[in-house]
């Protein structure tokens, strides 16, 4: 199976007729050459740097994609859904130069032709895709081999109060941008319908959270609150300290199917 590029719509068309006698892995790639030319034909490239780099990387793409349809068992081979690989082609265009998203790209054109993936495909997966940045990718990838992850939640108790310090640590970090960090990409992830953050319930063994706090992003925390809160919590609190709440952040259902497609 090969996926090449036509010169001109006319061949596109006659290909297309040719092939409909032909074995079903030439007939499946062709399809995905034909929704190619669609969304990338009529991109051309000059010398200035910034478009040779994109051609540099949109080869790369292609290569990829031929590479992981090729890989489909013959037995679990069907045609793939116009509709899922279109738009997966359609919206990869933006993200060809991101090594991580550019791979998931390629794997869901690949999934959209596995008989295995038919029930657990869906249209919005490449729109879910272009809306996550790297750093939500990796994040995402780091739960394919796990029911769930400590997470956790710092504050700062002041008295009978608290404020909230920093929400949704799923790993260790060593300042305050990673910090902040952490919860971006989970907030997205959630906001995406791809993971579950809950603080009802926590695991049972202690040291599974230690690296979520320990010492030296304690340090961090405490130089945090100085630099923040020192004059209030000097002259007006009476008692203060940092605590954290532990939770359990997980792939909810959609997550688990649409990592299934994506990897």
């Amino acid at each position: 199976m090969s996926i090449l590029l036509p010169d001109n719509i006319e061949k596109v068309a006659a290909d297309a007729l040719e092939n409909t006698a032909k074995p079903l892995s030439i007939n499946v790639g062709q399809t995905i050459a034909d929704l190619w030319y669609l969304v990338f034909g009529g991109i051309s490239f000059s010398a200035e740097k910034r478009k040779l780099r994109y051609s540099a990387e949109l080869k790369k793409f292609k290569e990829e994609v031929e590479a992981k349809c090729k890989s489909v068992p013959e037995n679990e081979l069907k045609e793939p859904d116009t509709q899922i690989a279109g738009l997966a082609l359609e919206k990869s265009k933006f993200c060809v130069e991101n090594e991580t998203l550019r791979s998931m790209f390629s794997s869901l054109i690949a999934s959209s032709m596995r008989k295995d993936k038919e029930n657990i495909m869906h249209p919005s997966y490449a729109e879910i895709i272009t809306q996550m940045s790297s750093d939500d990718a990796k994040a995402l990838l780091s739960f394919e081999n796990s029911e769930g992850m400590p997470i956790q939640n710092f504050r700062l108790i002041i008295d009978n109060g608290y404020l909230s310090l920093f929400e949704n640590v799923w790993k260790p970090c060593h300042s305050i941008e990673e910090l902040e960090q952490c919860r971006i990409t989970i907030d997205s992830l959630s906001r995406l319908g791809l993971v579950n953050i809950s603080y009802s319930e926590a695991f049972k063994q202690d040291e599974q959270y230690d690296e979520l706090s320990n010492s030296e992003i304690c340090g961090v925390l405490n130089a945090y609150v100085d630099s923040k809160y020192k004059f209030y919590l000097d002259t007006q609190a009476k008692e203060h300290r940092i605590v954290k709440l532990k939770g359990v952040v997980s792939l909810t259902g959609f997550g688990k199917n649409f990592l299934s497609c994506v990897v």
